[in-house]
């Protein structure tokens, strides 16, 4: 059975060919639609970032199977009208508001980003070959930080500040203690303030993705020898690291640059029932992905959301708008749902950032571009294959044969048949980077997993019902908190406590493999009849000489 990926094909704007380019030749025809170089490279290059992998004549095989596959499961769900019921042109609308915003971001910041001159590659070289021992200082309020950053100024020392800091019940000498890190390990932002600083300094307060750190820097385990040979061999992949982190820090000045210059207001009030909406819709849900519905009410008394309920006011050319719970609701689908769950403000935030960049998009008229028409395009396919998969993972108990149930417990022949029940706790992260940088602070003592947002434990959890990363429920260590990451990029720290096998019967066993087998067999089975009905070329030539530019790429 050929692996189905489709979760893989994140869409990351940094990973954009720019939009001066013309648009590429088809590299695959399949059925009546042509997919691009750049729709290749673009959702390719996401996936090995993602995902950590190695770029591999496989991995970019299996990336181009999925493509056709994604394209011809698309064009079925166009034939059963799926683009044009309400939910379908709903999200396509808000897809092609992406589009155009993520060309605006490239136009306006991506497009004028200077290149790492020399003085900076060796630099990045130099901070890359060394460990920076470094204490540190947590807020989740930027008015706390700056509170005791005045505090530090004032001759408070540091340990003392630490105390503080992290409440400790008796002078803990290691509070705050993170210990030597990487310069390309940890959270950007965080790495470039601790690197800057002199031994014994400390750094004013600093804006991460967790939140706000004052940074100490204790002392510097440097290389002992710098050579131009090791310069010049790792010049390229320090190169593209420093780009990557120059275009991240530049890019989240210049946002936040925009939405300052939109005068935001946010409703507190609206937003805190909207958070405790999101938690009822948390708790009804189980393995879908949430869905925030215009239904949603919250009957108390006290207040009620309705699709109108403003979220938040701003001024966009001069003219006053508001951002509603109907605005916020068409982009929940596009934000990470444990952001909206536990950091709710951030979340309509960034919505209101995407709703902003859009208009900014069309007011500049690149709702035509063709730039912008492929990236919408691309957009909708990935979509409507999705939607293609979940509409045959709910006819798919239907599908499953007794003779196909057979043949996967007949693989099935050389396991135990038991079922494996878990205890552990997760926390979700919108990077590989954030998830680094929190699992650091964690083994060090000097962050509790509980105090994150979208931390979440469970009990008995079966394995054989988890949609959640199973290798690492099955092959982590106990009681030891490591970094894992599913089939969609979504990256985690994960600890499992307890892990207890309980004999099946023949009854749950049976269920199990229905249960394994149903999700795919449907799939497999329409995919195998679109593609013995529609012509599907691949211009080999240019796949081939693809290779090795991505081979050399990062």
């Amino acid at each position: 059975m050929r692996p189905l990926l489709f979760a893989t094909l994140l869409l990351l704007t940094s990973c954009r060919p720019s939009s001066q380019q013309d648009v590429t030749p088809a590299l695959i025809v399949a059925g009546a639609a042509e997919i691009t170089r750049e729709d290749f490279e673009r959702s390719y290059v996401a996936r090995l970032i993602s995902n950590g992998e190695n770029d591999t004549r496989l991995a970019r095989s299996l990336h181009l199977n999925n493509l056709i596959d994604a394209e011809l499961l698309s064009q079925e769900a166009r034939r059963l009208g799926l683009d044009q019921d309400s939910a379908g042109s709903r999200r396509i609308e808000t897809l092609r508001k992406k589009a155009v915003g993520d060309v605006y971001f490239e136009r306006e910041f991506l497009s004028r980003l200077e290149p790492p001159d020399e003085e900076e590659i060796r630099q990045a070289f130099a901070r890359w070959k060394e460990r920076a021992i470094v204490r540190h200082l947590y807020y989740r309020d930027s008015t706390e930080a700056v509170a005791a950053y005045d505090r530090l100024l004032s001759g408070v020392p540091f340990l003392d500040e630490a105390q503080r800091c992290y409440g400790t019940a008796t002078y803990d000498s290691s509070a705050g203690y993170l210990g030597p890190i990487g310069y390309f390990e940890v959270d950007d932002a965080f790495a470039e303030a601790a690197f800057a600083l002199r031994q014994h300094e400390f750094s004013r307060p600093v804006r991460s993705r967790f939140g706000y750190h004052i940074i100490l820097l204790e002392d510097r385990l440097q290389s002992p020898l710098l050579t131009e040979s090791e310069f010049q061999a790792r010049r390229d992949g320090i190169s593209s690291k420093w780009r990557m982190r120059k275009r991240t820090l530049e890019g989240d000045r210049f946002v936040r640059s925009f939405m300052q210059n939109l005068g935001v207001e946010v409703n507190a009030d609206a937003i805190e029932l909207l958070s405790e909406t999101i938690a009822l819709i948390e708790k009804r849900v189980t393995a879908e992905t949430p869905r925030l519905s215009m239904d949603e009410r919250r009957p108390e008394p006290t207040g009620e959301l309705r699709a109108s309920t403003p979220l938040a006011w701003y001024t966009f050319r001069g003219q006053d708008r508001v951002f509603t719970l109907a605005d916020y609701a068409a982009w929940f689908d596009e934000l990470p749902f444990q952001e909206a769950r536990h950091r709710t403000a951030a979340s309509v935030g960034r919505a209101l950032r995407n709703e902003a960049l859009a208009l900014a998009g069309e007011a500049q008229g690149l709702g035509a571009d063709p730039v912008t028409l492929q990236e919408i395009g691309f957009h909708e396919r990935i979509y409507l294959a999705g939607r293609m998969r979940d509409l045959l993972r709910e006819r798919a108990q239907q599908t499953v044969t007794d003779e196909q149930v057979g043949a996967l417990i007949s693989e099935m022949n050389g396991a135990e048949p038991v079922e494996v029940f878990v205890d552990f706790w997760e926390v979700h992260f919108d990077s590989r980077r954030e998830a680094e940088t929190a699992l650091a602070a964690i083994r060090n003592g000097t962050l509790h997993p509980g105090s994150l947002a979208g931390y979440r434990s469970y009990n008995r959890q079966p394995l054989s019902g988890s949609s959640r990363q199973l290798d690492g429920l099955k092959r982590a260590p106990l009681n030891v908190p490591v970094l894992t990451v599913d089939a969609s990029g979504t990256w985690s720290i994960l600890s499992v406590a307890r892990r207890q096998e309980e004999t099946m019967d023949q009854e749950q066993r049976l269920s199990v493999a229905r249960e394994r087998l149903a999700p795919l067999i449907a799939e497999r089975e329409l995919l195998e009849r679109l593609r013995s009905e529609a012509v599907v070329r691949v211009d080999t030539t240019m796949f081939e000489a693809m290779a090795p530019v991505m081979m050399n790429d990062e």
